[in-house]
């Protein structure tokens, strides 16, 4: 869903062993559970936003570099106050993606190989 004021994702994630130990933003969160979207808006380039969640509530919002396949994460600048991503609802009572130790992940478009194949990713239409 999208409005002037942002685009909104809603997660609905089963789990029997949730792992959540860290306890911070912009740490290595994809070590564990989390919930994750990828933004590409300009297809001429390829740099693409990363948002992750984790079920404590922490963040690690990054911009994505990707050349062939060869890609890095770049915290973005002034990460706080309007510019932060609002969480309307608390995921501490709702069980994220479990990655079991790399056994499994889930995907609305499933990307073989890895997420980060960002010319793999699908297209969502706002209109």
């Amino acid at each position: 869903m999208y409005s002037d004021s942002g685009i909104y994702c809603l997660y609905q994630c089963m789990d029997s062993a949730i792992i959540s130990t860290l306890k911070g933003d912009f740490l290595d969160l994809w070590h564990e559970d989390v919930v994750e979207a990828f933004f590409w808006t300009d297809e001429r380039v390829p740099v693409y936003f990363e948002y992750e969640l984790s079920p404590l509530n922490y963040e690690l919002p990054i911009i994505v570099p990707n050349y062939e396949g060869n890609f890095f994460g770049w915290r973005p600048w002034h990460y706080e106050g309007k510019r932060l991503a609002r969480q309307l609802l608390t995921l501490k009572k709702t069980p994220p993606i479990q990655a079991d130790h790399g056994q499994s992940e889930w995907s609305w478009l499933p990307v073989p190989g890895t997420f980060h194949d960002y010319k793999r990713f699908g297209t969502l239409e706002f209109k």
